[in-house]
């Protein structure tokens, strides 16, 4: 409470001093505190909103062009900022309509990119697809029919081959160095330093749609980076799990 009070007088502070400065600059931090007000963001967004509006009161002392530069700048910022607050909020609105409609009994939660989500009631053997509120599959386990794990939309594993490979060699064609063995028949390739996609297809017995294709991560990011290797565990622990759960269904 005292946190968020502090920061709502730096930002009338803030507006009070663009004002003194110029009084294009007034309305630019007016605007932008309306903003941050209306959006309602936390006390961390609050703070980096106020750095971005004083980044572009700087910019505008220094130069209009500087300012301008700044200004477009931080739009964009806090424009990927609130797009990525909707997809949260669509995400848990999602698993609260699974929960609430379907009488759905999430035993396991894997979040993946954007509105996506992959959840799992032991109980009733089932498995719910989430990609946002306007998008949901629910399946019986037993109808899961095959799951590959797929690094850059290439094969690493495909239970059905009954090719069996061991964490230790996946995690050298996500972390591992050049030459790593990437799956199928033992056959060598030399991996890309840069990692790009992260998914899980699981086939299931629907005509309709017989792929969910789940992603762990999207980007381009080295293949060292925590980000790609945390989500790779996270894909070999979802895969694992699945084949459990089929077997024992």
């Amino acid at each position: 409470m005292i946190i968020g009070c502090f920061g709502f007088f730096a930002l009338i502070g803030l507006i009070i001093w663009a004002f003194i400065i110029h009084p294009l600059m007034g309305a630019v931090a007016l605007l932008a505190g309306a903003g941050l007000v209306i959006w309602n963001w936390s006390t961390l967004n609050v703070i980096g909103g106020l750095f971005l509006m004083a980044a572009t009161i700087w910019g505008f002392q220094v130069h209009w062009i500087l300012g301008v530069i700044f200004l477009i700048g931080s739009f964009f910022i806090l424009g990927v900022d609130q797009t990525a607050k909707e997809e949260e909020e669509d995400k848990e609105q999602a698993i609260k309509n699974l929960q609430e409609q379907k009488n759905f009994e999430i035993s396991h939660q894997f979040d993946g990119e954007k509105k996506q989500v992959l959840a799992i009631d032991e109980d009733a053997e089932k498995i719910a697809y989430l990609n946002g509120t306007d998008h949901r599959r629910i399946y019986p386990i037993r109808e899961i029919l095959d799951v590959q794990m797929t690094k850059d939309d290439k094969q690493v594993i495909k239970s059905s081959t009954g090719i069996s490979t061991s964490g230790a060699i996946l995690g050298g064609a996500i972390g591992g160095g050049v030459g790593a063995v990437i799956g199928g028949r033992r056959k060598k390739h030399r991996v890309e330093d840069r990692v790009e996609r992260i998914s899980l297809h699981i086939v299931v017995n629907d005509t309709n749609e017989p792929t969910i294709i789940f992603d762990l991560y999207k980007g381009s990011l080295s293949r060292n980076d925590s980000s790609v290797k945390g989500a790779y565990q996270k894909a070999e622990q979802l895969y694992d799990l699945l084949l459990v759960l089929r077997r024992q269904s």
